[in-house]
């Protein structure tokens, strides 16, 4: 499950793909998927066939399918780039590169994970550092601390935040003055623009930063989470049934309950 600026999109138990909200045209390809990633008008999943795919705004070149070559374990999405792991786990990325978001090849390393918000990307080595590119002005894409390993990073819209090998989230960049409740454990974490939201190690989801995406639903408190996924202006979570609630604010139906 993802959420975009203006859209949300999941893959189903029966790994088809909805996607809901405006930037939802054209529709996305039929075929079954593995996991999906919303950027600011453009979206990317991969196949059952390992190939990704991507459709929406294009003007950046950040909707292509992809390198039609490669095969993908992870993507994320920027607001007009796009970045992958390839199965040789090398980062590749394509789109916009006018901060050095969307170099064709970020680092010769082999990476676990990547994210990408805005205009700068962060992943996750083989040896579990993290390392980050693209737009760096506010502090957001420096390499995390060195002395940190990391299972899970979420680039925000000027910061970052990683969770670490302990189960502790840390932050950098220019909304980085909440790490979180440091006395809590987490297992996922997303970054928006000037919040975070992660499931901590209870399943139960915890928020903090810029409070304008508004609370979550009555009785979202009771839930469990799998995971979460925060856009500028909405987010949203798995819950431990496997059903997806969100909140925030609801313009071009990005925020419904399913």
């Amino acid at each position: 499950m993802t959420a975009g600026i203006r859209h949300t999109c999941a893959v189903g138990s029966d790994d088809k793909l909805v996607c809901f909200g405006n930037h939802v045209v054209p529709m996305p390809p039929l075929a079954t998927y593995k996991a999906v990633v919303a950027g600011y008008a453009h979206t990317c999943a991969i196949r059952m066939d390992d190939k990704a795919v991507c459709w929406g705004e294009s003007s950046n070149g950040q909707a292509p399918s992809g390198p039609t070559a490669d095969s993908f374990k992870a993507l994320a999405a920027g607001d007009d780039h796009t970045c992958g792991i390839r199965a040789d786990d090398k980062v590749v990325c394509w789109g916009n590169n006018s901060a050095g978001q969307a170099p064709a090849t970020p680092s010769v390393d082999n990476f676990k994970a990547v994210s990408a918000r805005f205009d700068h990307a962060c992943g996750i080595r083989a040896d579990d550092k993290v390392v980050c590119w693209g737009n760096n002005a506010a502090g957001q894409a420096p390499a995390a601390p060195s002395v940190d390993t990391f299972k899970a990073v979420a680039a925000g819209a000027y910061h970052s935040c990683g969770l670490r090998s302990d189960d502790k989230i840390v932050c950098w960049g220019a909304a980085a003055p909440f790490p979180g409740p440091t006395a809590d454990s987490y297992v996922s974490l997303s970054s928006g623009v000037d919040n975070v939201c992660a499931v901590r190690a209870d399943r139960k989801r915890i928020c903090w930063g810029n409070n304008d995406l508004g609370p979550a639903p009555p009785g979202a408190s009771l839930d469990t989470f799998k995971s979460v996924s925060l856009g500028p202006s909405h987010g949203c979570g798995v819950r431990g049934d496997d059903r997806v609630i969100c909140w925030g604010h609801d313009g071009q139906g990005r925020a419904p309950a399913l």
